[in-house]
């Protein structure tokens, strides 16, 4: 691929040499834009089938069921056509998923900590 140097606007010569070296690839391509030609459909959003099993079954689950439920939306709204409407749902069982996961990491631990607690008193049966 062959460089050459950009052309002023207006007449037609080269920079002057004082101005500063503005160097675009052979083909004139314009990298300005969006990477995705505008022609070409977005990609459909990730959903968060896996995760959101996952936080249902080890750590809780009514906001697991929550983020499966939504993650099953997104094929639906995707294929009517919502494209904004599938991206938020996609996100929201991400979001639920998340909570889900830190809210059973948490009760895992003090359900943990709570057993160790008991252990070292003594009082393993009675609260």
């Amino acid at each position: 691929m062959a460089i050459r140097k950009r052309k002023k606007e207006g007449d037609g010569e080269e920079a002057a040499d004082d101005a500063p070296n503005e160097w675009t690839p052979a083909g004139d391509i314009d990298f300005s834009g969006a990477m995705r030609p505008k022609d070409r459909p977005a990609p459909p959003p990730v959903p968060s089938f896996v995760g959101a099993l996952c936080t249902t079954l080890f750590c809780c689950p009514p906001l697991g069921l929550l983020a499966l439920f939504l993650a099953l939306q997104v094929g639906r709204r995707w294929r009517s056509g919502d494209e904004a409407g599938a991206r938020y749902v996609a996100e929201r069982s991400e979001f639920w998923m998340y909570i889900g996961v830190a809210s059973g990491g948490l009760i895992w631990v003090a359900g943990i900590a709570f057993r160790i607690y008991k252990v070292k008193t003594g009082n393993q049966y009675g609260l």
